[in-house]
């Protein structure tokens, strides 16, 4: 017996094409992007979800699980049986993104996957040298030949679902564009621009501006990424920088009631929703804890994150959380916890800081 009806927790089915213009959409988060995430933006406005990025080789080793409840797990035997790496349900508008750096195996990885997804984007900006050391990730800006061969393979295989890339800035703006419509020419139908470098830190301000001449320079649509806290920032980066579309990766991680038209909900009401969602979707303990803590860390003071810094199980993470109520900045009107750091503030000297204490 299921755990409730489908339509209780994930809403409708949504079947309608997959469109990329005027599209409010939830970045692919690591850790983060996971099945109650991705209801709960979907609640509030978002049109498109990505799944967090799974490498190919993992996907590829997957089985598919149909639960009793609705839900559709991937399972890879090597991670234990009740360890799913992609879990989703039957019309879920979920793209897939995927961390590879072979033709093939993306190939193979998508096909494992494909009668549960809307689109898969191939993982271009992704800094952390877990990605570089493997040529994932920001290793693929510099390689356009095998970024063709890619997506190439991909739209030649996979022609029921469209094939996306995401990337981030090139030092050089000529190279950002040339890269631009090397990936249109393979048959990718949108392009994600996360409008920071390789090297830059989240602290650093996005650059937006920079964003322009790569819409201009393809035919495809474009998603801006970075630094969208706010629905009225929606509007706002769209006119500044030409995009078709908006994709937000913190501003969501902190409170999902981002994309909400009438304007967010408190981040404690986000939090009990979430919880809720993850202990109906069958979330891991884990998991959960940490899009939490991800939602209340900079809300919150040191000494009460201790409330759940500690817990071991979700009644004592709901319990936790109800103590959490008293403070301000997470029952009260919510209001983005960002402080940016123009480029020229962040030397060396700042880095060497922080190292040394």
């Amino acid at each position: 017996m299921g755990l409730v009806d489908p339509p209780a927790w994930h809403g409708l089915p949504d079947t309608s094409p997959l469109s990329y213009v005027d599209q409010m959409i939830l970045a692919p988060m690591v850790r983060v992007g996971t099945l109650p995430m991705r209801i709960l933006a979907r609640r509030y406005g978002a049109t498109i979800v990505y799944s967090e990025e799974i490498i190919d080789r993992k996907l590829s080793s997957c089985t598919r699980y149909a639960a009793p409840d609705g839900r559709v797990e991937y399972r890879c035997t090597r991670e234990g049986p009740h360890q799913p790496v992609l879990v989703t349900y039957p019309g879920e508008r979920l793209v897939l993104q995927i961390g590879t750096n072979d033709a093939i195996r993306a190939l193979s990885s998508v096909e494992v996957a494909h009668q549960d997804i809307r689109a898969v984007d191939i993982n271009m900006g992704c800094p952390k040298a877990f990605s570089l050391q493997g040529g994932m990730g920001a290793a693929l800006l510099t390689k356009p030949d095998l970024v063709h061969d890619i997506v190439s393979t991909l739209r030649r295989n996979v022609t029921a679902m469209p094939v996306t890339c995401k990337i981030r800035l090139l030092e050089c703006e000529r190279q950002t564009v040339e890269l631009a419509r090397r990936i249109e020419k393979a048959g990718a139908m949108a392009l994600a621009v996360h409008c920071r470098y390789v090297a830059d830190r989240d602290r650093y301000k996005s650059l937006p501006d920079l964003v322009r001449p790569i819409v201009d320079a393809v035919d495809i649509p474009v998603i801006v990424n970075g630094d969208v806290f706010t629905y009225e920032d929606i509007a706002r980066i769209r006119e500044r920088t030409g995009a078709h579309s908006v994709m937000i990766a913190r501003g969501a991680q902190w409170n999902p009631s981002v994309f909400r038209k009438d304007g967010p909900v408190p981040v404690w009401d986000v939090m009990s929703e979430y919880l809720q969602l993850c202990q109906t979707v069958g979330n891991t303990f884990a998991n959960s804890k940490y899009t939490l803590m991800q939602m209340k860390a900079s809300h919150c003071p040191k000494p009460m994150s201790a409330y759940v810094n500690r817990t071991k199980t979700f009644d004592a993470l709901r319990a936790d959380l109800l103590e959490l109520k008293t403070v301000p900045a997470l029952s009260g009107p919510y209001s983005p916890p960002i402080t940016l750091i123009e480029r020229d503030q962040m030397d060396p000297p700042l880095k060497k800081q922080k190292r040394s204490r």
